[in-house]
C-alpha cells in the first residue's frame, strides 16, 4: 500500500551529503553522484539495515544503474 510506505519511509534518508533519495509510491531511488561513488556500498547497507526494522526489501527488484552524462565536445 503506497500510503503506508510513505509513512514508513519518511525517516529514510541518505547518509552522505550530496546523495539523495527519490521516493514515489512504493519505490525508492538512491541517487549517488560520481564524487560520492565510494559511499555507494555504505548507502546500500544503510538502506538494508533500515529496511530490516521497517519493511521487507525486495532484493530481486534492487538494481544498480550507472547513469552517465554525455561529455560535450568542443569544436
Amino acid at each position: 500500500m503506497p500510503s503506508m510506505y510513505a509513512i514508513h519511509a519518511g525517516d529514510l534518508r541518505p547518509i552522505t551529503d550530496g546523495s539523495h533519495m527519490v521516493k514515489y509510491a512504493d519505490d525508492t531511488h538512491l541517487v549517488v553522484p560520481e564524487v560520492n561513488s565510494a559511499s555507494c556500498e555504505d548507502e546500500l547497507k544503510h538502506i538494508d539495515k533500515w529496511a530490516t526494522g521497517n519493511l521487507r526489501l525486495n532484493q530481486a527488484k534492487t538494481v544498480k544503474i550507472p547513469v552517465l552524462r554525455p561529455r560535450s565536445t568542443l569544436c
